[in-house]
């Protein structure tokens, strides 16, 4: 027969070993491998900001997964200013999972487009070009942001599934969650474009001051010339032989 101590230490054993089953359990469910993670296509907003620097004649790509239904937002802006020669546009495309041309732009340096609606759940290729550039280096920064609602309300939807009233809801904080959305990115813009600005000026004044110097040096030569001319005036003539002297 089992005596009472040993029939304690069995539930003892019993109960261990179920919480360690079940942490297990639930470890392996949080550890599966989900598709959409490997382009990071599963966050409720996905705020993307990238400076890149295009060679001459060069091209770069970049690849984000987008759910269906979601709200694309893609706008860039060239910070190297142009110059009297050359230009500083850019071209750039958007393709979605089938290769179809989604966006486009050609010969731009600032480009904001308003949000749209994914049609097609897949990877994304965002690509710029700088074909016509063919000795400058031209730095981008560019922006992308997703917008997925059906991961804002995901934990909503099993909240709420037996409330009427959830249409509304869902669209007022749909609203809200877009405007803040929309207003993060024209500040982050608006910073981007006084930075080009600023290049730009920066730009400016050292071509100021280097036209200053040779200015400088350009008055200083042409004083000097007239020095020299001057003292010729002055000068006594030497009297050799049966020269005569001047009247």
């Amino acid at each position: 027969m089992i005596s009472l101590k040993e029939s304690r230490k069995f539930r003892l054993l019993l109960f261990f070993t179920a919480v360690c089953l079940l942490q297990l359990t639930q470890g392996s469910d949080e550890k599966k491998p989900d598709k959409y993670n490997e382009f990071g296509g599963d966050g409720a907003q996905i705020a993307i900001e990238l400076a890149i620097v295009l060679e001459p004649r060069g091209r770069q790509c970049f690849y984000q997964y987008i759910r269906k239904g979601s709200e694309l937002k893609f706008s860039y802006t060239v910070q190297t200013p142009s110059t009297a020669i050359t230009s500083n546009a850019i071209s750039s495309y958007i393709r979605d999972p089938f290769e179809n041309q989604v966006f486009a732009t050609h010969l731009e340096d600032k480009v904001d487009i308003p949000p749209f609606e994914i049609k097609n759940e897949g990877v994304y290729e965002f690509c710029f070009n700088n074909f016509i550039g063919r000795f400058l280096y031209k730095k981008t920064e560019f922006f992308i942001g997703i917008i997925n609602p059906t991961r804002v309300f995901k934990k909503m939807d099993v909240l709420n599934e037996t409330l009427q009233v959830y249409d509304g809801l869902t669209d007022r904080v749909r609203g809200i969650s877009s405007t803040i959305f929309h207003v993060e990115h024209q500040m982050y813009f608006m910073r981007r474009l006084e930075g080009a600005d600023l290049a730009y000026l920066e730009q400016n004044l050292q071509y100021i001051n280097r036209m200053s110097a040779l200015t400088i040096v350009g008055v200083i030569a042409v004083a000097y010339m007239q020095i020299l001319i001057l003292k010729r005036f002055f000068r006594e003539p030497k009297i050799t032989g049966k020269a005569k002297p001047r009247a």
